[in-house]
Parts: structure tokens; sequence; C-alpha cells
């Protein structure tokens, strides 16, 4: 890891009988980039640009220059975030609440920023993403794979928010929905323990602590997802809990396309939703 070193100089008393009375200590800087992770089901990108009006195509899609994205369904290394290209799940034109993050965050303060992503439609946590399954050591491995090419350029990686938008497969089964809290809470902490390990093997430490920001599941329509209220409540207990330092954002009213997916409009307020959150950590 490349340190900056400088040189502090201040006074230490101003005693009348005191000549020189000033010490030098040193302060390390760190070269560090910003770092945000997204992931979870099929509302982590769902909605395609051709569902954009011309208005906010242009002020959302495209390229963002300042935005490299590392995301595990489409390419092994970061790449400058192009919605709709890079930003997929599974199909053309695919996007989620990044769009609209990203915009805000750089209108907000212009800077180089760093995004993982990793999303795969209709997975439970119960199955699918729980440590162990398929889908968080798939996640894992990704985050592993961007945090070697972030230390590499001799950068550290600063993850302030880790954003998750899942849930809505576990609503669908009693015993799932019964076990969200837990393996919630199991998942983000083998997820804190991972990550410190990842960054250990370059020579880090976790410096700052990230903040976790969970979408609240919808779904108010889909008549399999009968489970719905007890994730809901697994989500607002886990957001509850001061010691989880987590978020839960409000989707109730964002609209959606079908009975589960939000439209791109509801995605574009989302990410703006998740921005007013973590914009200043």
């Amino acid at each position: 890891m490349r340190l900056t070193v400088i040189a502090i100089l201040f006074c230490l008393g101003c005693q009348a009988q005191v000549v020189d009375c000033c010490d030098l200590q040193q302060e390390e800087v760190i070269d560090y980039v910003d770092l945000n992770i997204f992931s979870g089901q099929s509302n982590m990108g769902r909605s395609v640009t051709g569902e954009m009006t011309a208005g906010e195509l242009s002020t959302y899609g495209g390229t963002h220059d300042s935005v490299m994205i590392h995301n595990g369904r489409v390419t092994a290394t970061f790449q400058t975030m192009v919605v709709g290209t890079n930003t997929i799940l599974d199909g053309a034109g695919e996007f989620g609440a990044e769009a609209a993050f990203y915009k805000w965050m750089n209108d907000y303060q212009s800077k180089k920023r760093y995004l993982i992503k990793y999303g795969v439609g209709n997975t439970s946590m119960y199955i699918y993403w729980k440590p162990g399954g398929i889908g968080y050591t798939a996640l894992i491995n990704n985050v592993a794979d961007a945090i070697a090419e972030i230390a590499a350029a001799g950068k550290y990686p600063r993850l302030s928010a880790f954003y998750w938008m899942q849930g809505e497969n576990d609503a669908t089964n009693a015993t799932w929905a019964a076990a969200y809290e837990s393996n919630l809470g199991l998942f983000f902490d083998t997820f804190k323990n991972d990550y410190d390990s990842i960054l250990a093997l370059h020579g880090f430490v976790q410096r700052w602590p990230f903040v976790k920001v969970l979408g609240k599941i919808n779904g108010i329509d889909n008549p399999i997802m009968t489970e719905r209220e007890t994730v809901r409540t697994a989500q607002i207990n886990y957001c509850a809990n001061p010691s989880n330092n987590a978020i839960l954002i409000d989707t109730d009213d964002l609209p959606l396309k079908d009975n589960v997916h939000y439209s791109a409009q509801g995605q574009l307020t989302l990410g703006q939703r998740i921005y007013l959150q973590v914009r200043n950590r």
C-alpha cells in the first residue's frame, strides 16, 4: 500500500520561560479510492434503458467517466461504467439503482469512484446467499478479485456502503422467511470477517466502518410472496439495531413494471434515496 507522509508542526505551550516550544510529529495520509458494493437478486437491476424517458436517458444513461464498475456477471476487471452495458444482470440494457446513485454522487463531489456489483435473479438468502451458498461464494470471490486489482494500483479500497436488495424469494416460503433475520445477520457478519481477511492479504486493515443499506422488499401484489411481511419485519428489525450500522430504504411508493420489479423510474428514485443516506459517509 502506498502511503504519503506529511509533517505537522504544532505548538505545545506558550509559557514565558519556554523559548522554542514546538514538536514535530507525523501523520499518515492514505491514498484511497471510494468503494461501494451493490448486490442481491433481480431488483439489483431488471429495469432497462429503453424504459427511460429521453430526459432520463440523457441525465442518467450512457458512460459515467468517474465510475469504475466490477460486475461479476459481465467482466473480471474494472471498467468505466456504461449504463445498460456493464450494469446488467442477464439481459441487454439492464441497470439498477447505481445509474442515479453515481450521477448524484458525482454532482455532489466529482471524483473517481469504484463499484462492485453482483446480482442474480430468483435467488433466496436461505439457499443461495447464505455463507457457504453459491451466491455468497461468488460474491466474495468477486470482491477478492476487485480488491486485488485496486491494491495492485497502489490504492486502499475505502468501502463506505454495501447496498443489499434481496428477500423477495425468501418471502415465498414460510421456513425461509422465518430464518431471514438470522440469516441476514449471518450474511453480513461473515462478509465483514471475510472482507477483513481479503484486506489483510494485501497488507491492509479496515480503517473505516461501512454502512449496510437495505432496500425494503415490495411485491404487495405478488400472490406467491405470502411471507412478505415476515421478511419486511426482519429487515426492519435488523436495521433498528444500532450495532448493525444499517439503513432501510423505503420502496413502497416506487413504481413497479410488474408485480415485483421496479420500473426505470423506480430504480432512479431508489438510487437517489441511497445517495441521500450515504453521501457524507
